[in-house]
């Protein structure tokens, strides 16, 4: 890829950082807790601090009126998460399945702002972020949208110390990040039980919001966390979606420079990107592949991009059935509407050097085996 300019890096930042959507107390901590910083300019990094104290008082009564008193009865059994790698197709898979409208999801909005789904500011929040958010993704041209669904994983960094997406917020320690967050190594019992209340509490929060639908939640740092959802959500079942590694490597490193760019507030020029990718990948899946033969029979179900693509109605179908859903027949005329409304979609063309292939064939080489594709 080509440099940019210190003018489109400007451009490609974000307009209204995530953060901007934390519970102030935490957002404090970790604010102190991550200095020093660089990037973007002061004002952009003072706004998203203004916008977290603003929010307090309006979370803080959201939380008295509507979660105090129905969290407790309202934390779901029987969620159903998609993981897998990023850039493995797990946003493509959401789409498709979240048409049913037997379904609940998380939007972006509501992730970006967990503490205000329900009460007077979040109008006003949504309308801000309609105006400034961009209408597809810069890596991949997939569409976005407030009201779209989206991971979960932003949200529950934005109640809590841990997230997958400390590792844009603060590259300077992007592998620590990563190894904290997805791989709870070197975390305090403190700092799970932190993360595993978010979880439960997000999710209580949604239930109540969607009133009662059963939630389909997409999370690829999720992966590697299979056994404590099931211990948080004891119905909870997994869709875990695989894509040919080549192409998952190629995608991962081209998405991974706008990703720092639009988020980080501290400069990453020291990463070794094609290091970052390659490493994060083996200990995902690895971690994956340790715990899913630990899931019952019929709470997982594998599937694949190439399948998705090559023939959506016939592979969910296959999905449902495995996860003894619904019948899929109700599903498919929206699901039918969905693909229909992407038209001519165009993904990026992935190519790749001699040495990068090697190195995949050296290092992913298990998964490449496990998953029965070609070297």
């Amino acid at each position: 890829m080509t440099d940019m300019t210190e003018n489109e890096k400007r451009r490609r930042q974000a307009i209204v950082h995530p953060l901007a959507g934390a519970d102030f107390l935490n957002y404090s901590r970790r604010y102190f807790a991550n200095r020093p910083y660089n990037r973007p300019p002061r004002i952009s990094r003072g706004l998203t601090t203004f916008a977290a104290c603003a929010r307090s008082p309006f979370s803080f009564y959201e939380w008295l009126r509507w979660e105090l008193p129905n969290r407790k009865h309202n934390v779901p059994d029987n969620p159903i998460f998609i993981v897998g790698h990023w850039r493995s197709g797990t946003t493509h898979l959401h789409n498709l399945i979240s048409q049913d409208p037997q379904f609940a999801w998380l939007s972006l909005g509501q992730t970006v702002m967990p503490g205000n789904m329900l009460g007077p500011v979040t109008k006003l929040a949504y309308r801000l972020l309609r105006r400034k958010l961009p209408k597809k993704r810069s890596f991949d041209n997939v569409r976005i949208g407030v009201d779209a669904p989206q991971e979960e994983e932003i949200a529950l960094g934005n109640m809590g110390p841990l997230s997958y997406f400390n590792c844009y917020y603060y590259p300077q320690k992007f592998e620590e990040h990563f190894r904290r967050s997805v791989l709870f190594e070197n975390t305090s019992e403190r700092e799970q039980v932190i993360f595993s209340n978010a979880y439960m509490r997000l999710a209580s929060k949604l239930n109540f919001f969607h009133g009662g639908q059963q939630l389909l939640f997409k999370n690829p740092a999720s992966t590697a966390r299979l056994l404590l959802l099931k211990e948080l959500f004891p119905g909870a079942k997994f869709i875990h979606i695989v894509r040919n590694p080549y192409q998952v490597f190629s995608s991962s490193l081209r998405r991974l420079s706008p990703m720092l760019n639009a988020f980080a507030w501290q400069t990453y020029d020291h990463l070794d990107q094609e290091a970052i990718v390659i490493n994060c990948y083996q200990h995902l899946m690895k971690q994956y592949l340790k715990q899913a033969p630990q899931i019952p029979k019929g709470d997982l179900v594998e599937t694949s991009y190439e399948a998705i693509v090559a023939a959506p109605h016939e592979e969910l179908n296959r999905v449902f059935e495995a996860l003894q859903l619904s019948d899929y027949e109700a599903s498919r005329e929206h699901i039918s509407r969905y693909l229909e409304s992407l038209g001519e979609y165009h993904g990026n063309k992935h190519s790749l050097t001699n040495q990068q292939v090697k190195r995949i064939d050296t290092e992913w080489g298990f998964a490449i085996d496990h998953w029965n594709y070609t070297r």
